[in-house]
């Protein structure tokens, strides 16, 4: 009877198991590039190759160190500094890293270094600014305050010639530890600057938005023709000055238009006008904050203008309106 766990290849019975070959037997290493093991290399390393500088380098390249001659792979560096004798390629070593064992201390107050001994710049030491005169580039002033706080431009600074500003003098600005302020020093109060943020409004304020000139009246533009002569009593006038009316009076076609709320939108519906400076969605906004009317820029084009009554903060890059000419303030620095 056939034994059926009898193995039908009879080639591989007799045949010795041949020896497993390991993937990780190293390779026999080539001599030849290596000196004798007990000869004496001097300035060198004798487990390392060594090439004679008649022959070619291993690495397929002739850089070799300039101290020792030993190959190297690039030139010697910094970085990569000869690994025989550390030659650096005669650049400077790098710079040794401070001893850190004292940090586990707490530096004490008087230790610290905040900069005391480093000339920090001071922003309020730079008094430069430029006026950029849009219409004509040509005639842009640039004026240093030098050791002064304040300067006042007029007619001859400004604009040669232009009688809508003032002779005497049109604006002044001032710089406080670089803070910088503007007010309206002219006779024709022809002063105004955009309303980027909030400006406070008063009584009679003129407000230029697009091509249109408006004066600002909070209550009702009709005078009160009861009291005539006669003092007004307690309860006829309001204390707190909280009325939600306002009036804008265009002044160039005389018409009036009023306003109730105390969040109010301005734009070229609102106002009557068929005017493409005046935005069509919305151009301004009036906003009643505790009594005081404050108005804000909202168009595309940032044409809303407010005059300047009083002493206000000036930015960077604010346009300004004197007279008929618009200026662009810009703070420069020193070179």
């Amino acid at each position: 009877m056939r034994n059926p766990f009898r193995s039908k290849n009879k080639k591989n019975q007799n045949t010795p198991n041949k020896p497993i070959k390991e993937p990780w037997t190293p390779k026999p290493i080539d001599q030849s590039n290596y000196r004798a093991t007990n000869e004496t290399v001097v300035g060198r390393k004798a487990d390392r190759p060594f090439i004679d500088k008649n022959q070619a380098s291993a690495f397929g390249h002739n850089y070799r160190c300039v101290e020792c001659s030993y190959p190297l792979r690039t030139l010697a560096s910094v970085e990569s500094p000869c690994p025989n004798c550390g030659y650096t390629g005669g650049q400077p070593e790098p710079p040794v890293k401070p001893n850190l064992e004292s940090a586990k201390k707490t530096i004490k107050f008087n230790s610290i270094d905040f900069g005391q001994n480093e000339k920090v710049e001071d922003s309020s030491e730079t008094k430069v600014f430029t006026l950029v005169n849009e219409s004509s580039p040509d005639m842009s002033i640039m004026a240093d305050l030098g050791e002064a706080n304040t300067i006042i431009l007029g007619r001859d600074e400004l604009d040669p010639g232009n009688t809508s500003i003032s002779s005497e003098g049109h604006i002044q600005l001032r710089e406080n530890r670089g803070i910088w302020y503007i007010e309206d020093v002219s006779s024709n109060g022809a002063t105004f600057m955009q309303a980027l943020s909030y400006q406070p409004l008063r009584e009679g304020t003129r407000i230029i938005l697009g091509n249109r000139i408006f004066r600002f009246s909070a209550g009702s533009s009709l005078p009160n023709q009861n009291t005539g002569k006669r003092t007004m009593q307690f309860g006829q006038f309001d204390l707190a000055n909280s009325s939600n009316s306002v009036t804008l009076v265009d002044e160039m076609e005389g018409s009036t238009k009023a306003f109730t709320g105390r969040d109010i939108d301005l734009n070229r519906i609102t106002l009557g006008i068929d005017e493409p400076s005046i935005s069509r969605q919305q151009h301004a906004t009036l906003e009643n904050r505790d009594g005081t009317w404050m108005i804000v820029d909202r168009s595309a084009n940032k044409a809303t203008f407010v005059q300047v009554m009083n002493e206000v903060l000036l930015r960077d890059q604010t346009r300004l309106i004197l007279g008929s000419k618009v200026y662009r303030f810009e703070l420069s620095s020193e070179e």
